[in-house]
């Protein structure tokens, strides 16, 4: 078959720059595949978090009465708009882990957990014979309790203290957060075998689903008060309704807000790569000037021409899309199940939707044709005289003006550096995109570490403010004198603050506490301290109003979580909360700032007393001259068994220790992505330099040969070009940090209100700077070596006689 002449000089003319071609398909298949990836990524979690969560049936949901029974669960489920109703209790408590350490639990505890309606758990493994009195535990829990099926974990049970319980079997349960990352063991057991353990006989809650339409919010939270007010005319006291986001996985919104930042920075790495095509394409037509000339002459029509061009064009970018499709494919489902693994659920249809693939062809086609219209159509629109006359010689810029002043005042005014910077803004336009590319990779990179240095500031914030080693929480209230007596006799503890503390929420005006939570009765409700005097406030910064002295007495001071819970009442605002159902009402006075410590209230110990009749210790902090984990600890052991001896129980012993490496676990996969994004647009820049580096090398060859040919040394023309890639590089610097304050600035306030509910504070990475000035010059100095020894090699005549 014979090649029609206008397709062989397509081929040539891009065999011409094979180089320069494959540097710009590898840029533009790494930013197509980092969007397709992160697309793919994005519909796959979307379908399958919420496949995973509604296939569990989940409760509209949760009324926490205090005692259950099932003619009250039978009377529930009888209500109008009720369709299922279920008795459960979740009791935090505490597991001894074989190594000795404690840690945190949740006991879900239900009639019969493998066999609910609502929440339903899917069992992944099982002792073949399952003896009476056994658990279940999460799946991912095993592992944070280091222990295997038919063992047994020692789970601390309210009244009864540490019993030895056989693990029978592991369960799936997609609402709850990976074990490890909460640093918390769930464990699943009948009622029969919680009272067998020596637990209470009574359940407390009665989990509801919504008849109709329970993905409406309003009508669920309308159907749940109504509940509530029935039960409390009939006498019941309703303390608490949770409300779970009707139909939505506890985690979804977080995740769709982190996907779509990264989508968006993946798209613009894909448009800046597109760029690329315009580059090329650019200095193709620069080298083929002539011979469009010579084409027009005997007869080519423009349109001809560029359609020619255009269609090569195309045909470059198919490939471009079938290198990138397959990759950016597999590297979606692998971030898909990278994320579904973070929040503990399953991939069972990693299949990409249909409406994506023709996303991806239309766009993968479409965008680098259009990006190389523009220089096309300006040198196939050139007059045959004008084609004839360009000598490659003068078509510059230049960088004249304040940009030209500027970077002179930056780099000297020898005449190496002024030749080198003339050289490098030769084309202002190309030179910019390549700017915009770098800088924005450094800024992506800087963000990255910005993100992690700020994160473990609010750690050291937090372990500065937090004043206490570790908080032990009663099961029974104890005399505070007996307390402050149990602290003084233990060994390393420095300082002991017995307090009250309680369970709170706000009280809406009909007189229903209904707050967002998760399915683990966590993350909605808040916490109230009664403190004896505002002396431990002292040391928390205030973010509204002005902080009480010496006492509270007569108005409230919430932290920004439990401000924001209560929906940023002004400072002095009466304040309604629900406390087990009893009404605290005082005015806010101020609001502080706490990171790593969920929703808190303060108010006095006599105020407490008087509105609700709650008096007593049942929480202790202590400061210990321990500083090691494990001497922590030991101390905190000490204090148990001496609280236990007094006749109370320890429901949960939270240490600075735990609250950390909770929190970690949320925030370290996010700064390795932003820092893989980083990368991935750093390869984009270098990989442009090195084709704009080629393409400046090719329009500029006869002044390399003029320059060759008044004595200029090969050395000298290397040292030029390798000056030129270092001042571009040198200029994104500065650039790249400017934009960087904005881009951290937005993600710590996005990680940091998922975390703490404000952000985090701005810390910049004074050594992810020095490392991406160390990577950009290298990476100059790499990008320009192969462009530069290709120019020193021309020889004069080569250049002094090409056409």
């Amino acid at each position: 078959m014979t090649i029609p002449p206008r397709w062989r000089k397509l081929i040539a003319d891009f065999g011409s720059i094979k180089g320069r071609l494959a540097l710009v398909i590898a840029a533009m298949a790494i930013g197509l595949l980092t969007t397709i990836a992160i697309t793919n990524a994005y519909a796959i979690l979307t379908r399958e978090i919420s496949a995973n969560y509604l296939g569990t049936n989940p409760a509209s949901g949760i009324l926490d009465i205090g005692e259950v029974d099932q003619t009250l669960v039978a009377q529930v489920r009888g209500m109008d708009n009720v369709a299922a109703a279920e008795p459960l209790s979740i009791v935090e408590t505490r597991v001894r882990y074989p190594d000795g350490r404690t840690g945190r639990a949740l006991l879900f505890v239900s009639p019969n957990p493998l066999d609910q309606s609502l929440n339903t758990l899917r069992v992944e493994e099982q002792m073949a014979s399952p003896p009476a009195n056994a658990v279940h535990l999460e799946r991912r829990a095993l592992d944070l309790a280091d222990i295997g099926l038919g063992e047994r974990l020692s789970i601390e049970i309210p009244g009864s203290g540490f019993v030895p319980v056989l693990v029978a079997g592991t369960v799936f349960d997609p609402s709850l957060a990976p074990a490890e990352q909460e640093q918390t063991i769930y464990a699943y057991l009948s009622q029969q075998t919680f009272i067998a353990l020596g637990g209470q006989s009574a359940l407390e809650w009665i989990k509801v689903l919504v008849a109709d339409d329970p993905f409406d919010q309003t009508l669920v939270d309308q159907t749940l008060a109504g509940i509530a007010i029935a039960l409390e005319a009939e006498g019941h006291n309703v303390h608490l309704v949770q409300a779970p986001n009707a139909g939505l996985h506890p985690h979804e919104g977080q995740m769709r807000g982190i996907l779509g930042l990264f989508l968006a920075f993946g798209v613009l790495a894909f448009l800046l790569s597109a760029v690329l095509v315009s580059i090329t394409v650019e200095g193709l037509m620069a080298q083929q000037i002539r011979q469009i000339a010579i084409m027009k002459t005997i007869g080519a029509r423009t349109a001809q021409i560029s359609t020619l061009y255009i269609t090569g064009i195309a045909i470059i970018a198919a490939a471009m899309l079938f290198v990138a499709l397959p990759i950016g494919i597999a590297l979606g489902r692998g971030l898909a199940g990278i994320i579904a693994d973070l929040l503990n659920f399953d991939i069972v249809d990693a299949s990409t939707p249909p409406a994506l693939f023709a996303a991806w062809l239309v766009t993968g086609l479409l965008i680098p044709v259009l990006f190389a219209l523009r220089p096309i159509f300006r040198a196939t629109g050139t007059t045959v005289v004008a084609a004839l006359s360009d000598l490659g010689i003068g078509r510059s810029s230049g960088a004249g003006g304040r940009l030209n002043r500027f970077v002179a005042r930056l780099f000297g005014t020898s005449g190496q550096t002024l030749l080198a910077l003339r050289g490098a803004f030769r084309r202002r336009r190309r030179t910019m995109m390549i700017l915009t590319l770098l800088s924005l990779a450094g800024a992506m990179y800087m963000t990255a570490g910005t993100v992690s240095v700020s994160y473990q500031a609010s750690v050291d914030i937090a372990a500065a403010e937090r004043g206490y080693d570790a908080e032990f929480r009663l099961t029974r209230p104890l005399d505070r004198n007996r307390v402050a007596a149990i602290a003084a006799a233990t060994p390393d503890v420095i300082f002991a603050a017995p307090m009250m503390r309680l369970e709170a929420a706000r009280m809406r005006g009909d007189g229903v506490a209904l707050v967002r939570t998760y399915p683990d009765g966590g993350h909605g409700s808040m916490t109230l301290y009664a403190l004896p005097g505002a002396q431990e406030l002292a040391r928390f910064q205030g973010l509204e109003g002005t902080l009480p002295v010496e006492r509270l007495d007569g108005q409230m001071v919430v932290n920004q979580g439990a401000w924001a819970l209560l929906g940023r009442p002004r400072i002095g605002e009466q304040v309604n909360l629900s406390l087990d159902g009893k009404r605290l009402e005082l005015p806010l006075a101020a609001v502080i700032r706490q990171y790593m410590t969920p929703a808190s209230v303060f108010a006095a110990d006599t105020d407490v007393a008087a509105m609700t009749g709650e008096s007593g210790i049942n929480a202790l902090r202590v400061v210990n001259a321990a500083r090691s984990p494990a001497e922590v600890e030991a101390v905190v052991d000490r204090v148990g068994q001496q609280i236990e001896a007094a006749g109370a129980g320890i429901s949960l012993v939270v240490t600075g220790n735990l609250m950390d490496a909770a929190v970690s676990g949320h925030v370290n996969i996010l700064i390795v992505l932003l820092l893989a994004l980083g990368v991935l647009m750093a390869a984009v820049g270098f990989l442009g330099l090195t084709a704009a580096q080629g393409i400046s090398v090719l329009e500029r060859t006869r002044e390399f040969g003029i320059i060759r040919a008044i004595g200029g040394q090969r050395r000298q023309i290397v040292t030029n070009l390798l000056t030129e890639s270092l001042v571009i590089a040198s200029i994104s610097l500065p650039a790249a940090i400017l934009v960087s304050i904005p881009l951290s600035t937005a993600i710590n306030i996005i990680v940091g209100r998922m975390t703490f509910g404000m952000a985090l504070p701005f810390t910049p990475d004074v050594c992810g700077m020095g490392e991406w000035a160390a990577v950009s010059l290298v990476g100059a100095l790499v990008a320009g070596l192969p462009p530069a020894f290709n120019a020193s090699r021309l020889s004069v005549r080569e250049t002094l006689v090409q056409q």
